[in-house]
């Protein structure tokens, strides 16, 4: 016999689960919806606010950062779900050369752009009669473009430093905590001083929940004071920072920043470059997480990563400015993260010679790999069978007696080389891309 079904009782119990529900947040709100016919009733009367937060997630790749930004003025249930979105996206860690290569243009991090000390107190000023949360994305970038050379005299240059700085403080004071991804170019003068970096470690202090840093500069850092300012004042690491990108600015600043404010296995992606030695810090060794890495090595750099203990699950390896006769040496070591690497990419000169290139590599699930200058024959690349990608920005090939691959430069199209890498989807050569032959697809 069936039993009369009975309402829900506690839904009987309205002011006690109205107040409850107020409480929950908008998913739990939908998912609890249909528990009785009065929850019901309260959900649909707010059903496309609470909507926002599923539907935008879903809205990000197909939309541009300026129809986001003019969401954002629909409501507030609208705004915040957008900035959520936006400052849990992965690419907000990513590296700018992760980001340029991505086929999806609309993923690019929103980033609140501050030129001028003007703009940021502007900014401050509008800020004080809005509610919003300040920053689209927490991702923020401060870059002075007017250019320290065009500043006349160094009483000029130290009055408009000082009013940057300033700027730069007062803002972070306020809305420091919300950022998560940060970038200072060209906010340096010619040559950096213990006074600079004084005011720059105030503005880090600030970020307390920081996971990106991103400095571009064209300076050297000749005073040693700069050393001891860091040994004596020794601060406070960045605890969540996971992406660091240091160009330009001097190997004494880049070793301080890298040793004071990281966390070593908390670093996933590290960018270095703009200076001319290939040692790096030693506290890189140290990266157990790293994942994306691009710097200007030389051959050993992996064995002493492994000589550390803490060899890292290296996904990504961007290679610069090395001596075309380290290359293959620089591959042999690579081998380290056969399990793990899935895309190389090589700036400079990459040699094959006839004697090389029947060496064999173990690197089973490389999928992607680039090179701006590539000597030799192609025979050397066959080996990598589950290669999807692969780039050759100038090509001075060199066929062998024997040599398996035949390419024409002029019909692509054509070449074996797509037989022979069964797996080969892209091409790009020089400034076209190739897709594989559709006759060729199994």
């Amino acid at each position: 016999m069936e039993t009369e079904r009975m309402p829900f009782p506690m839904a009987n119990v309205e002011l006690v689960w109205q107040t409850i529900f107020e409480m929950l947040n908008d998913e739990d709100r939908i998912c609890f919806a249909n528990a009785s016919p009065i929850w019901h009733g309260w959900v649909e009367k707010k059903l496309r606010p609470l909507l926002f937060a599923q539907v935008v997630p879903l809205l990000r790749p197909y939309v541009t950062a300026d129809t986001l930004k003019d969401l954002r003025l629909v409501n507030s249930k609208c705004c915040n779900a957008i900035d959520n979105a936006l400052a849990s996206h992965p690419s907000n860690v990513w590296m700018d050369f992760e980001i340029a290569a991505q086929e999806n243009k609309s993923i690019v991090p929103i980033q609140t752009l501050f030129t001028s000390s003007a703009e940021i107190f502007r900014f401050m000023d509008e800020m004080s009669l809005n509610t919003r949360k300040p920053f689209p994305s927490s991702s923020v970038a401060f870059v002075f473009e007017e250019g320290w050379d065009l500043v006349d005299m160094n009483y000029e240059a130290d009055r408009i430093e000082d009013e940057l700085w300033t700027a730069c403080e007062r803002l972070l004071e306020r809305y420091g905590s919300f950022i998560k991804r940060v970038e200072f170019s060209n906010m340096f003068p010619t040559s950096i001083n213990a006074y600079t970096v004084a005011r720059f470690a105030n503005c880090l202090s600030r970020m307390p929940n920081l996971k990106a840093l991103v400095m571009v500069g064209d300076v050297e850092v000749t005073d040693r004071n700069v050393r001891e300012y860091y040994y004596e004042n020794n601060p406070l690491q960045l605890a969540h920072l996971e992406s660091v990108t240091l160009n330009g600015i001097g190997q004494i600043l880049t070793s301080c920043l890298l040793h004071y404010y990281c966390v070593p296995q908390k670093i996933t992606r590290l960018s270095i470059s703009g200076f001319l030695s290939s040692n790096l810090p030693h506290v890189v060794y140290r990266f157990g997480g790293l994942k994306v890495f691009k710097a200007k090595v030389h051959s050993h750099t992996f064995d002493w990563f492994a000589d550390s203990g803490s060899m890292p699950p290296l996904r990504e390896f961007y290679g610069c400015e090395l001596l075309s006769v380290m290359w293959l040496r620089l591959f042999r070591s690579l081998q380290r993260f056969s399990q793990t690497l899935v895309k190389i990419t090589l700036s400079g000169n990459f040699v094959v010679r006839k004697s090389e290139c029947d060496m064999q590599m173990r690197l089973p699930n490389l999928k992607s790999l680039s090179f701006d200058t590539y000597h030799g024959s192609l025979d050397f690349l066959i080996q990598f069978t589950d290669l999807e990608t692969l780039v050759i920005g100038e090509f001075y090939g060199a066929e062998f007696d024997g040599s398996l691959v035949a390419f024409n430069r002029i019909h692509v199209v054509d070449s074996n080389i797509w037989s022979l890498m069964p797996k080969l989807k892209t091409f790009r050569f020089r400034e076209d891309t190739y897709k594989r032959p559709k006759a060729l697809n199994v």
